[in-house]
């Protein structure tokens, strides 16, 4: 797991990358838990978030690696 956090040119910009054997086309937010009912959300509460503020969230997967992006304007 990598995570990158950092404010740029007035935007406050998240990063996480993380091994997978998933391949999912761009901002395809997978619905499956280990456990259903107990955790899962992660994505889709970030997904809520970006949308709130106008900010912009990518997730993408190429088999190897998933990476979930974050980028919202800092007012």
């Amino acid at each position: 797991i990598s995570l990158l956090c950092k404010v740029e040119m007035g935007m406050l910009l998240l990063e996480v990358k993380n091994s997978t054997l998933k391949t999912m086309s761009e901002n395809q937010i997978p619905k499956t838990t280990k456990e259903k009912g107990l955790h899962g959300y992660g994505l889709e509460i970030v997904n809520k978030i970006a949308q709130k503020y106008n900010g912009k969230f990518i997730l993408k997967s190429d088999g190897s690696t998933a990476t979930a992006s974050l980028g919202i304007l800092i007012p």
